[in-house]
């Protein structure tokens, strides 16, 4: 994860600071000017690592909470559904996703943010 990135002529890129998964600050060190991150001494999970390859974000840095595992909620505490009673107007998950959450597993809980992360927020 704290490969550093170079661009066509071979500096050296800034690393995203926002997790690959929860779209959150990844607390990346490097990005600061440190050789080495937090996210060094870490194993991620084969199965997060295989999801994050397979979307072409494998070289992105996760926060601290992704890379464990325990992806966050999106929940903002503020619970109100749409005019279809499907979706909920703050976090925008499904009444499927909201009620599933607890037991969904990092992966399907990455799935479910990085979705979120790229539909408008009007759901539109």
């Amino acid at each position: 994860m704290t490969e550093r990135l170079t661009n066509d002529d071979g500096r050296l890129l800034a690393p995203e600071r926002r997790c690959a998964v929860c779209g959150g600050d990844n607390a990346c060190a490097v990005s600061t000017g440190a050789e080495r991150c937090w996210c060094a001494g870490v194993t991620i999970s084969p199965v997060l690592k295989d999801w994050l390859a397979a979307r072409g974000i494998a070289d992105r840095c996760l926060c601290p909470q992704c890379a464990t595992g325990a992806v966050p909620s999106p929940c903002i505490n503020v619970c109100e559904l749409d005019s279809s009673g499907e979706r909920c107007v703050a976090c925008r998950r499904t009444l499927d996703e909201i009620g599933g959450w607890s037991s969904y597993d990092a992966v399907q809980k990455a799935e479910a943010l990085l979705r979120l992360r790229q539909e408008p927020a009007d759901g539109q």
